[in-house]
């Protein structure tokens, strides 16, 4: 069975979807710390927060990234 270039490309284009809002009120502490991290957002939460991440509260963490 052959598959068409148009065929694989509207394949290949349904499966890009869009990206997901992240909700931070359902991420543990940790998994924020980690979302942070792997986004390196680290100076975006001591601008606004004027602590490090380590040393601020969850509720301030999800104030500061929204």
């Amino acid at each position: 069975m052959f598959i068409t270039t148009q065929r694989l490309d509207a394949a290949l284009m349904s499966s890009i979807k869009e990206p997901v809002p992240v909700n931070f009120n359902s991420m543990t502490i940790r998994e924020l710390r980690t979302h942070i991290k792997e986004n390196k957002l680290h100076q975006k939460i001591r601008d606004r927060l004027g602590k490090t991440v380590s040393n601020a509260c969850k509720h301030e963490l999800i104030e500061a990234l929204s």
